[in-house]
């Protein structure tokens, strides 16, 4: 369900270039944006610079912070939120 005429709750699919519109402007639009032609390629970069973030984030942190043994990969998420859930 979607909002009519809504920024925040409007069907986003609504306002995107028909096929043949984003055909014709598809390469002015990735030029513009400063988008390589092949998602793979920019996703990668996304990735690196996450995993960089990550790694500056975890050098900064304190041993004792509470954060710390999930960034060190120490505790099973998955494994802690399934404890936490309440019975069946």
């Amino acid at each position: 369900m979607f909002v009519g005429r809504s920024d925040r709750w409007g069907d986003p699919s609504s306002v995107l270039l028909s096929d043949r519109a984003w055909t014709v402007s598809r390469a002015e639009t990735l030029t513009s944006l400063r988008l390589p032609d092949s998602p793979d390629a920019f996703v990668s970069m996304l990735s690196d610079e996450l995993d960089a973030a990550y790694s500056r984030t975890l050098e900064g942190l304190r041993r004792d912070h509470p954060i710390f043994e999930v960034a060190q990969n120490r505790i099973d998420l998955e494994k802690l939120a399934r404890s936490m859930s309440p019975p069946a």
